[in-house]
């Protein structure tokens, strides 16, 4: 499964924000739909060319926009449709905390204002519509939203608003989504994360009906939590995975849902193992990069010379080669270590699943989202 950010989506789809170029852009499609599109058409050639069993692609890391960062003026807006309705949301989420949180769902009417403006934002609205359209027009095996460091009541509103929408706006039953309860943290940041084993079971008994009404109310088919990592970890960073925690409240999901819900694993370069049997889908984007670009630096010293002297067999494609490799060494180790290396022929027979067509959109079709 091969991942696309939301940056990357925005990259390659041309936005002025992510690809700063002093070339305007001529089009009204919208960046996200027509990047996931261009990604979409990527993985079929690859798998196409190579004979791939099986090639899906996942969005991930489609981030919201950080609550104190959004004009979350109401004005003009108070009493409309569009205000009543994020309302609704906002209050219903709520009072379903209540019964978990207490108090802690509670919210005055200054933050009461503050969610809805947040909701009915051009920057939330956007990126709402940049959701959607990547869905639409990536046709992703697995799509992540990532709301999870918004307040607890605005995470549980806009994450149900995001599935909502991918259900009944695109019709799309088909692919898996991902929601976030809490972020994943960033390497060096100030904060340590508390072992499951380390907290009473009060909190662990709110924690596990936190999670399993998440999944209830937003609709989500996988789920992210922390238990432990931190994205883009350095070198020499080993963190431990919370298999207590994940354990517990994976078996819990499946109990109170009847259904299995894959775990979301974030920051897995720096996980100090892999969890077989509860994670089911572990990023390690770093780890990718890391290998690419010392493939390059080493590249790059041992033929400086020639690359400073023009030789174009220094400064041709081939530069490329060493990266491909070292990031293919990477991938490969990692899918001997989950045991699933070589597995793609089975699962087909499995899930019954036959190789999709060519998608034939052509840019005509890809129209803007407002």
């Amino acid at each position: 499964m091969v991942q696309y950010s939301y940056s990357a989506n925005a990259q390659e789809g041309g936005d002025p924000g992510k690809l700063k170029l002093d070339i305007p852009r001529f089009t009204d499609i919208r960046p996200h739909g027509f990047g996931s599109w261009m990604g979409n058409l990527l993985l079929h050639k690859y798998a196409s060319m190579y004979g791939t069993d099986m090639l899906f692609m996942s969005l991930d890391h489609f981030t919201s926009p950080e609550l104190d960062k959004v004009n979350p003026s109401l004005e003009g807006k108070l009493g409309s449709h569009d205000y009543e309705v994020a309302k609704a949301k906002i209050a219903h989420a709520a009072k379903s905390l209540a019964p978990i949180l207490g108090k802690v769902a509670e919210i005055d009417e200054k933050t009461l204002n503050a969610y809805i403006g947040y909701m009915l934002s051009p920057e939330y609205q956007s990126y709402r519509a940049d959701f959607l359209a990547a869905v639409r027009f990536g046709n992703p095996a697995w799509a992540m939203i990532d709301t999870g460091a918004l307040p607890t009541v605005l995470n549980f509103a806009t994450s149900r608003d995001l599935a909502g929408a991918v259900r009944n706006e695109l019709h799309n039953k088909d692919v898996m989504i991902e929601a976030e309860l809490s972020a994943t943290g960033q390497s060096g940041e100030e904060g340590a994360y508390k072992y499951w084993k380390t907290i009473n079971a009060p909190e662990q008994e709110t924690e596990r009906r936190l999670v399993t009404l998440f999944v209830k109310y937003t609709g989500a088919d996988a789920i992210a939590y922390e238990i432990g990592m931190e994205h883009a970890a350095k070198s020499g960073e080993a963190h431990e995975p919370d298999e207590e925690k994940l354990r517990d409240i994976q078996l819990t999901l499946y109990k109170e849902t009847s259904r299995h819900i894959p775990f979301a694993q974030h920051g897995g370069t720096g996980s100090s193992r892999i969890i077989r049997g509860l994670v089911g889908k572990y990023n390690v984007n770093t780890a990718y990069l890391h290998a690419g670009a010392m493939a390059e630096l080493a590249r790059c010293e041992k033929m400086g010379p020639d690359i400073r002297g023009r030789v174009k067999k220094a400064i041709g494609t081939d530069r490329m080669l060493a990266e491909i490799a070292a990031v293919r060494a990477v991938a490969e180790d990692y899918l001997h270590q989950t045991d699933t290396f070589g597995m793609s022929p089975e699962l087909r027979k499995v899930l019954g699943v036959q190789a999709p067509a060519l998608p034939t959109y052509s840019a005509f079709d890809i129209k803007a989202t407002e």
